[in-house]
């Protein structure tokens, strides 16, 4: 038996873009928005990565040309 479900909490479920259907969690409900919350700041971070990795691709061309003596 599951603890968070003799607690009183009963399973929760959450849409799961992935997979894309319901899923059964059993466990209390801040921790089910700190995990959508935490996955949220994923993306965000994933999208500045490629972000940053496009301007270094820009800049480096000219940085390599600034470097020859």
């Amino acid at each position: 038996m599951d603890p968070a479900v003799q607690d009183g909490q009963g399973p929760i479920y959450v849409w799961d873009q992935n997979s894309q259907k319901l899923m059964a969690i059993n466990m209390p409900m801040q921790h089910v928005q700190q995990l959508h919350h935490l996955q949220q700041l994923q993306n965000l971070q994933q999208l500045q990565k490629m972000h940053q990795m496009q301007q270094i691709q820009q800049m480096s061309q000219p940085v390599m040309t600034q470097g020859a003596p």
